[in-house]
């Protein structure tokens, strides 16, 4: 019997590094990591997911990385296209996503619509905790890339400034002690509050490393990544 065949929809953060590890152990097979992406100006532009840290990951996990560009005003249609070319270049029967919570309106069961290709969500609906629980049982050194101080403002992140930021380890402390000021705010950041990148987990040959700088544009404080390298495991 033949392996089902994958895409993974994948930004580098914890949730889609979550979903690649749990099919992997479902025996489904990885062809490409695919990072959805509108028109790129400058790749040093994107805030929360850095290009350059990507690719590393996709090196490190030895998996084919590719970008689909999606543009307007058709954003809807322009998904279905690039969806359509992944599955005749890579032969994929499913898009897998991280996605845990319907936070834009089921988008992506609608963006698989007609090309060929199903939608499958390893998280979907999970408890949150349970999946934050899941991530450090593995071992994911989770990097806070940014913040939006709308939804999780300054004053808050100055009180738990010890165990919770920019540039810090994401941890279980950390988020206790933002929910603890703010109890609003969703476990895993569903709702845009903080985004991340995975430094490590199992599936990974080599740990990633970065050199970067805190800055802040507008209502988001985040990391500008000035270096990525791989350097052997312990």
């Amino acid at each position: 019997m033949s392996r089902l065949t994958a895409a993974i929809s994948y930004t580098g953060g914890k949730d889609c590094t979550l979903a690649l590890h749990r099919v992997r152990e479902q025996g489904i097979a990885v062809k490409v990591l695919v990072t959805f992406s509108p028109p790129l100006t400058d790749p040093k532009s994107f805030k929360a997911h850095a290009l350059n840290i990507i690719e590393k990951q996709a090196e490190s996990l030895g998996i084919s990385h590719t970008v689909c560009i999606i543009d307007g005003p058709n954003y809807l249609a322009s998904y279905q296209r690039e969806i359509t070319h992944l599955r005749q270049t890579y032969g994929i029967e499913l898009l897998v996503t991280g996605d845990i919570l319907p936070v834009c309106s089921n988008f992506m069961e609608r963006a698989v619509t007609g090309t060929g290709v199903e939608l499958m969500r390893p998280l979907w609906q999970q408890p949150q905790q349970g999946l934050l629980e899941d991530m450090w049982k593995r071992g994911f050194e989770i990097l806070v890339t940014c913040v939006n101080l709308e939804k999780i403002p300054e004053e808050v992140l100055d009180k738990v400034k010890k165990d919770f930021g920019v540039g810090q380890s994401l941890s279980q402390e950390g988020l206790n002690a933002v929910s603890k000021e703010k109890s609003d705010i969703s476990p895993t950041g569903e709702f845009g509050e903080l985004h991340t990148m995975v430094l490590d987990c199992p599936l990974y040959k080599s740990k990633i490393v970065v050199t970067s700088e805190i800055k802040q544009e507008d209502i988001f404080r985040f990391l500008s990544i000035e270096s990525v390298q791989l350097i052997n495991k312990d």
